[in-house]
């Protein structure tokens, strides 16, 4: 890599899966970078393959799902030739995972002190006792209240609340220089959600600890995320920073996803919009743009070719894949 502050690069992902002997696209020719101190922010509704990204980038695609192309880079260092051993050198250790559901991700027949405790074994070089006040420290770091009592309990003795933060010891129980949040802050109230994204920002500042959070709530990513990529059924339609996405969209998609906002509609008595329709369904394949059965502004190309990425340099380089991005007629340059 040419740039050294670069953690990871993303160059052409696409996964499939395997289904009835049918190969069904779940993601296709997905890049990114995140540099340290970076937080990128992927949204998209349920379904648009963020998740399948992130478990794509740490290697942890299972059958029936294949990689079909790509390269994931750490440091340089290309994770998807390294066989499954080498490739567990570096998952923990320089990149960890904070995963979607935690009551799930979490082994329920062993204590809070057990599993941390096995992280650190793993990756950390310690002995006994540097595991333990380790352990400790990590509990205390996330803001856990009670910590001795939490690591002698199982994760059903645990709020939703308290088993993420768990997840989070565990993602940075070895200090990782990426780290990849996967819906963090589902199913939590406003006061936890706040709470565990003023842990997650105050924990990579102190650490230059690049991120990626993935949600589908864009005013919580609004909060965190530097750049913000955009995802429709397997494709990045837009990849902007956060301030230009919010004060002007130029996809379709996104400018539907910030009208859906609820804050847009709490002081008034207009009627929430919505997206109508839905994303394709898993092997239904659709000529032209994915987004366009959905898009107000398809026209005929819209539903014959298939767009690709492009670069619109009036508006801070962003991209966008679309044939017409909601720009104005004389800003169109695209590359």
């Amino acid at each position: 890599m040419s740039d050294p502050a670069v953690l990871l690069e993303v160059e052409d992902l696409s996964v499939d899966f395997e289904l009835r002997g049918v190969s069904v696209n779940a993601i296709q020719s997905v890049s990114l970078k995140v540099s340290a101190g970076e937080t990128v922010g992927i949204v998209g509704e349920s379904g648009s393959g963020k998740s399948v990204t992130s478990l794509a980038i740490m290697g942890l695609i299972r059958e029936p799902g294949f990689l079909r192309s790509g390269a994931v880079r750490i440091f340089g260092q290309d994770m998807l030739k390294l066989s499954s051993r080498q490739r567990r050198k570096y998952l923990g250790r320089d990149i960890a995972m904070i995963f979607q559901e935690p009551t799930e991700s979490l082994n329920p027949v062993f204590t809070i002190a057990q599993q941390i405790d096995e992280a650190l074994k793993r990756h950390g070089g310690m002995n006994r006792t540097q595991r333990i006040n380790r352990t400790l420290e990590l509990m205390k770091i996330v803001g856990m209240p009670g910590p001795e009592k939490t690591l002698r309990s199982w994760p059903h003795q645990l709020s939703g609340g308290m088993n993420q933060r768990v997840m989070i010891a565990m993602a940075v129980a070895c200090n990782p220089s990426l780290l990849i949040a996967d819906e963090p802050t589902t199913a939590l109230d406003v006061t936890v959600q706040e709470q565990i994204l003023h842990l997650l920002h105050k924990l990579q500042q102190e650490n230059n600890m690049g991120m990626i959070f993935i949600t589908h709530d864009l005013s919580v990513v609004s909060t965190i995320a530097d750049k913000i990529i955009v995802m429709y059924a397997g494709q990045v339609v837009e990849i902007c920073a956060t301030n230009d996405l919010f004060q002007q969209a130029l996809h379709p998609y996104t400018e539907a996803l910030l009208k859906s906002l609820p804050e847009n509609y709490s002081r008034t008595n207009k009627r929430m919009d919505s997206i109508k329709g839905s994303q394709p369904g898993a092997g239904e394949t659709l000529p032209g743009c994915r987004f366009q059965p959905r898009c107000t502004y398809a026209r005929e190309r819209c539903r014959q070719q298939a767009p690709a990425l492009n670069t619109i340099e009036n508006y801070s380089s962003r991209t966008v894949r679309c044939f017409y991005p909601l720009v104005s007629d004389n800003d169109t340059g695209n590359t």
